[in-house]
This record gives C-alpha cells, sequence and structure tokens, in this order.
C-alpha cells in the first residue's frame, strides 16, 4: 500500500495481530498537537507526549504523561523504592 492509502474493513471483520512477536506491531499516528474527534480515532499527540482518542466528537487523553502524575497528581503521591504510589 502506497502513501495515503487505506484499508477499510465491513462486516464483522477481524485484524489480528495475535501473533506477531514484534513490539512495535501496531503504531497509530504520532502528530504534534493530534486532536482526534471522530469517534473511534486514535493518535499520538507528539507535543504532550499523550494519547489521544475521540469520543462523542470530543478529543480525549487515553493515558496521562508520567509527569503528569508525578506533578499533578490524582491526590497525593508518596516516594516508596524508587516509584510513586497513590495514597
Amino acid at each position: 500500500m502506497g502513501d495515503g492509502g487505506s484499508l477499510t474493513f465491513s462486516g464483522s471483520s477481524t485484524l489480528s495481530l495475535a501473533n506477531d512477536s514484534s513490539a512495535n506491531a501496531l503504531v497509530v499516528p504520532v502528530i504534534a498537537g493530534a486532536a482526534p474527534t471522530a469517534n473511534g480515532a486514535i493518535a499520538f499527540n507528539s507535543t504532550t507526549g499523550t494519547l489521544k482518542a475521540g469520543v462523542a466528537g470530543v478529543s480525549q487523553t487515553l493515558k496521562r504523561s508520567a509527569h503528569d502524575l508525578l506533578h499533578r497528581g490524582f491526590g497525593q503521591h508518596h516516594h516508596r523504592a524508587g516509584a510513586y504510589d497513590q495514597r
């Protein structure tokens, strides 16, 4: 498939990478400022270092960055044995 190509499935199609031994078997688009809004669309925002997905017409962050978890957190984090845990 060349540049700009697409792979489309319909009906009850399955795309399985279950037997692939590569850690990089599935790579999503990496785009500065990515903010997908179409339901099910995913991309990696290289500006913020976050994985984004389109949900109900809005771009949502799927995983917060390690920096956010440590500095903004979900409550107090205590350092123990080189790792942070939420209490």
